[in-house]
C-alpha cells in the first residue's frame, strides 16, 4: 500500500462537510477512500466488513453521539487510529473524549491540522502493532528465558502488581529457604518490610510503558524474622492499553555493603557536628546556645529520647541545659535548678569519680537508683563526665526508653561532645573573668545578629518543611477528591475544590517566596552572586522598583560562608528601607574589588534625608536592622558608611576584607 493511500471511515451527518476534510486530505497529498457512515448500525456494518487505515468522528450529530461512535470503534478496532473532527467542542468535552479512547481532534475551522494529525497517529498506529507483534515474540521465547534465568545467581522472580508470586528461580528459592511451590501463589510484597512496603508500592506506580525500569533498595524479612537490605531492579510488562500487568525483579543482598556505608555516613556525620559545635565554640562565648547547640548535634549520631547536662558539686548537681524532657511528661525546669542527690545519685557519683558509664537496663542495674519520678521511664542511660583539666565537673547525659540501647560506640562519641561542652563552660568562664563593660556590649551585639540568623533559618526551613508539606497534602487530597468526582457530575463542587486546590499552590509559592527572603538556601548552595540576582530580581517583581545590579571582577571564586551572608544581608536590608522609607523607582547596585577588599554599593533616587539630624552624625549607622548590619561588617575587619542628602537619594558603602582569615571554614 502506498504511504499516502488511506482507507477513512467518516462518522459525520454532513456531507458537505465530508466532502471538505476528503477534499482538504487530497490537497496535503492523500489518496483517500472513504465511506460517511452517521448511525450506529451502519458504523458497525463497515467496521466487520473492512479494513480501515484511520476513523473521523464528528462529536454532535443528530442522531449518533461522538461518545457512542468512539465507544463502537474501540469495541470492534481497539487499535484503529481514531480523531475527533468537530465544529464545537469544548476544553471539558475533549478530554472526555480522549478518554474514552481519541487519539486526538481537529477543529472544523483547523481543518489544516487534520493532515499532520493522522500521519502522526498512523505512524504510531505502526509503533503499536510493531510493539504487539513484539510481545508475542516475548511470550514465545519464555521458556527459553527461564531456562536462562535459573542459572543465574541472583534472586529473580516475577509477580504481579496486587503481590502474588508466579515464578522464582533456584537462586530466590535457596535464598529464602523454600521450594518453587512454596514460593509460587505466596504475597511478594509480604516478604518486604512494613515501613518500606509504601515505598515500593510507590515505585512501581510510577512506572510506564515509557519508563517501565526502577531501582530502589528496601529490606526484606528473612526466615530467622530478621531484615536484610536488598537491591532490586523492577521491570514492568504492560498490555496493549498501557496497564501494568505483571513485574520481573532481579535483587540481590547488599546488607554488608549498607552496615560499611552506615558506618562512613555516621564517621561522616560525627565530623560535621563536631566541625559544626567547634565553629559555634569559636564563633561565641554564649554558653547556653553552644550547650544547646551540642545537645542539638549529639541527637543527628546518637538518636536518643533526652538529655541534660549539669555540674556536680558537693553533692548537689545544677542543671545547665536539658533537652527532649516534655516529651517524656517533664515540664522543663528553669536554668541552674538545684537537683538533690537523691534524685540523681548515680549521675552525681559519677561525675565525682570521673569515670563514665553506659546502662543498659536501669531495672536489674545496681548502679542506678533514684527515687525520681522524673527518671522513672528510663530503661538505658549513657553519661560522660565534664572535664576541667583534670577535675570532673559535671555530667552529660542520654536518656532513652528503650532497654539495651546504647552502645560502647555511642558512649565513645558521647565523650567527644562532652569535652566540646566542657570547653564551651571552660571558656565561658574565663569570659566571665574578663572586662564586662564593652566585651559584654559587644557580645550581646554579636548574640543579636547570631539569633536573627538563627531564626530566620528555623522560620524559613519551617515554612519550608512544615507548612510546605501541609499545604502539598491539602493539595493532593484536593485533587484527589477532584478526581474522585470527576464523574459525579456535580460541578459546582468540582469548581469548589478545584479553586481550593487553586489558592493552596498561591499560598504554597508565596509561603516558598518568604522562605527563600528570610534565609535562602541557594546562598549555601549556588553562592553570593546567583542569590543576590534572585533577590534583586524578586524585589522588583514585588515592589515595581527597578534594580540594575552589577557585579564586576568577581570572577567564580567563592568567597567565605561569613562574608557572603554578610553582603547578602546587606543588599536585603538596604532594599528593604528602600521599601519602607526612601520612595525611589531605581535602586543601583555594584558589587566589586578594589585593592584587596570587597566593595558594596547600593544607591537609591529617593527623597534621602538629612545626614545632620541627631543620630546621622559622621556617617553612622542608625536603627536595629542597619546596626545589625554594622555588627556583622565589624566582625569581618571592615567598615560601613551611609551618605544621604534630601531630595538627592541615599548612598550605602559597605568595604570588607576580600580575604578573610578562616572565612573558607566559618559557620553560620
Amino acid at each position: 500500500m502506498e504511504s499516502n493511500h488511506i482507507r477513512l471511515v467518516l462518522v459525520e451527518d454532513s456531507e458537505d462537510d465530508a466532502l471538505l476534510i476528503v477534499h482538504e486530505l487530497e490537497t496535503e497529498g492523500f489518496s483517500v477512500d472513504s465511506c460517511r457512515v452517521q448511525t450506529a448500525v451502519d458504523l458497525e456494518k463497515v467496521l466487520r466488513q473492512d479494513t480501515w487505515s484511520v476513523a473521523l468522528v464528528d462529536y454532535q450529530m443528530p442522531q449518533f453521539s461522538g461518545l457512542e461512535a468512539i465507544r463502537i470503534i474501540r469495541e470492534l478496532d481497539p487499535n484503529l487510529p481514531l480523531i475527533i473532527v468537530s465544529g464545537k467542542i469544548g476544553e471539558e468535552v475533549a478530554v472526555a473524549a480522549m478518554r474514552a479512547g481519541a487519539h486526538d481532534y481537529v477543529m472544523k475551522n483547523n481543518l489544516a491540522r487534520l493532515a499532520p494529525a493522522i500521519r502522526r497517529e498512523l505512524a504510531d498506529a505502526s509503533v503499536r502493532a510493531a510493539k504487539r507483534a513484539a510481545e508475542e515474540a516475548l511470550r514465545a521465547s519464555e521458556a527459553r528465558y527461564r531456562a536462562i534465568v535459573e542459572d543465574q545467581t541472583e534472586l529473580v522472580c516475577r509477580w504481579q502488581p496486587n503481590g502474588c508470586l508466579t515464578f522464582a528461580n533456584h537462586a530466590f528459592c535457596d535464598y529464602f529457604g523454600a521450594t518453587p511451590g512454596e514460593l509460587e501463589g505466596s504475597d511478594f510484597l509480604e516478604r518486604v518490610a512494613d515501613e518500606d512496603r509504601p515505598g515500593l508500592l510507590r515505585k512501581i506506580q510510577r512506572l510506564t510503558v515509557k519508563y517501565p525500569v526502577a531501582t530502589g533498595e528496601h529490606r526484606v524479612h528473612m526466615r530467622d524474622s530478621s531484615l536484610a537490605w536488598h537491591e532490586w531492579t523492577d521491570r514492568g510488562s504492560f498490555d496493549a492499553k498501557g496497564n501494568l500487568v505483571a513485574l520481573q525483579s532481579v535483587g540481590r543482598d547488599i546488607t554488608e555493603r549498607r552496615k560499611v556505608a552506615e558506618t562512613e555516613r555516621q564517621r561522616l556525620l560525627l565530623v560535621e557536628v563536631l566541625r559544626d559545635t567547634a565553629a559555634a565554640l569559636n564563633s561565641t562565648l554564649e554558653l547556653d546556645g553552644v550547650l544547646d547547640r551540642i545537645l542539638a548535634n549529639v541527637g543527628w549520631v546518637i538518636p536518643h529520647d533526652a538529655s541534660v547536662i549539669f555540674t556536680v558539686a558537693s553533692g548537689k548537681a545544677r542543671l545547665l541545659r536539658m533537652q527532649g524532657w516534655t516529651d517524656q511528661g517533664v515540664e522543663d525546669l528553669p536554668d541552674n535548678v538545684a537537683l538533690s542527690a537523691l534524685e540523681l545519685s548515680t549521675l552525681a557519683k559519677m561525675a565525682e569519680s570521673g569515670r563514665p558509664i553506659v546502662i543498659q537496663n536501669t531495672a536489674d542495674n545496681p548502679l542506678w537508683r533514684t527515687g525520681s519520678r522524673r527518671l522513672a521511664w528510663v530503661r538505658s542511660f549513657v553519661a560522660a563526665p565534664l572535664f576541667d583539666e583534670e577535675k570532673a565537673i559535671g555530667v552529660m547525659a542520654l536518656c532513652c526508653a528503650r532497654e539495651n540501647y546504647f552502645t560502647d560506640n555511642h558512649l565513645e562519641m558521647l565523650e567527644g561532645f562532652a569535652s566540646q561542652a566542657a570547653s564551651a563552660a571552660r571558656n565561658a568562664k574565663l569570659f566571665d573573668t574578663v572586662s564586662r563593660s564593652q566585651d559584654e556590649l559587644r557580645r550581646l551585639s554579636h548574640r543579636i545578629v547570631s539569633v536573627l540568623e538563627d531564626e530566620r533559618g528555623r522560620i524559613s526551613r519551617e515554612l519550608h518543611d512544615e507548612i510546605g508539606q501541609l499545604l502539598t497534602a491539602l493539595i493532593i487530597n484536593a485533587d484527589f477528591v477532584a478526581g474522585s468526582l470527576a464523574s459525579s457530575g456535580n460541578d459546582k463542587v468540582l469548581h469548589r475544590l478545584r479553586e481550593i486546590s487553586n489558592l493552596a499552590r498561591q499560598t504554597m509559592e508565596q509561603v516558598r517566596g518568604l522562605s527563600m527572603r528570610l534565609r535562602p538556601a541557594m546562598l549555601d548552595e549556588l553562592g553570593l552572586e546567583s542569590t543576590l540576582r534572585w533577590l534583586t530580581s524578586s524585589f522588583s517583581e514585588r515592589t515595581g522598583i527597578e534594580v540594575d545590579l552589577q557585579i564586576v571582577g568577581m570572577g567564580s571564586t567563592r568567597l567565605g560562608s561569613n562574608t557572603e551572608t554578610t553582603l547578602y544581608r546587606a543588599v536585603q536590608e538596604a532594599l528593604t528601607n528602600v521599601t519602607r522609607h526612601a520612595q525611589a523607582d531605581a535602586v543601583d547596585i555594584t558589587l566589586r574589588t578594589v585593592d584587596f577588599e570587597i566593595e558594596l554599593l547600593i544607591r537609591d533616587n529617593g527623597i534621602g534625608f538629612d545626614m545632620e539630624l541627631p543620630g546621622y552624625t559622621d556617617g553612622e549607622v542608625p536603627g536595629l536592622g542597619l546596626l545589625g548590619m554594622r555588627e556583622r561588617v565589624a566582625n569581618l575587619g571592615g567598615s560601613i558608611h551611609l551618605d544621604s542628602k534630601p531630595g538627592e537619594g541615599t548612598t550605602l558603602t559597605v568595604h570588607v576584607p576580600a580575604n578573610v582569615p578562616g572565612a573558607e571554614t566559618d559557620s553560620e
